[in-house]
């Protein structure tokens, strides 16, 4: 029977499933198999209904999700060591605008991470004047890496010094 595969399939839903099916509606949902020496792996099972001569038929597409598992915890790690980084960290648009800043960077401003998204680095750094954006973007686009001093300003209009080092990177095509 299925359940002796799907290790997380019940006849109940099974039964769900086909009344589903029988409507054509396709499924579509993830579960986990068994292999044949009792261990189990992630999968998405596709269920769709056919006719063919008369005959309803179930086609389905089982799709093992092991190694598309082990990228999305890969990358949803990365993103929780940057976002939980004893460091400030900042993302700038070429605009000059914050379009990502880990939770020390914002809590370093007094901002709350949505507040500082959108908000333009002349906000938060008086010696980035805006209309000296363009060509501060070209000359650090050209450096790559720099490291230089400045000022952030805090919500509450307090400032303090920091050493700021930037790097410029592209990503798909984005810079």
């Amino acid at each position: 029977m299925v359940w002796d595969i799907d290790a997380d399939f019940s006849a109940a839903e099974y039964a769900t499933v086909l009344d589903r099916l029988s409507h054509g509606h396709p499924v579509r949902f993830r579960t986990r198999h068994r292999r044949a020496d009792g261990s189990l792996y992630p999968v998405e099972l596709s269920l769709s209904r056919l006719e063919h001569g008369g005959v309803w038929l179930l086609c389905g597409i089982v799709r093992d999700m092991t190694e598309q598992d082990a990228k999305e915890a890969s990358l949803q790690r990365t993103q929780f060591s940057v976002d939980s980084a004893p460091i400030c960290i900042f993302w700038l648009s070429p605009e000059g605008r914050f379009i990502y800043g880990n939770s020390k960077a914002a809590r370093s401003l007094g901002y709350t991470r949505e507040e500082l998204l959108g908000l333009g680095i002349d906000r938060v750094d008086p010696n980035y004047p805006q209309e000296t954006r363009k060509s501060r973007w070209e000359f650090y686009k050209q450096a790559g890496e720099t490291e230089f001093d400045s000022i952030h300003r805090r919500k509450d209009g307090s400032t303090f010094p920091v050493r700021v080092h930037s790097y410029f990177l592209e990503f798909l095509g984005e810079e």
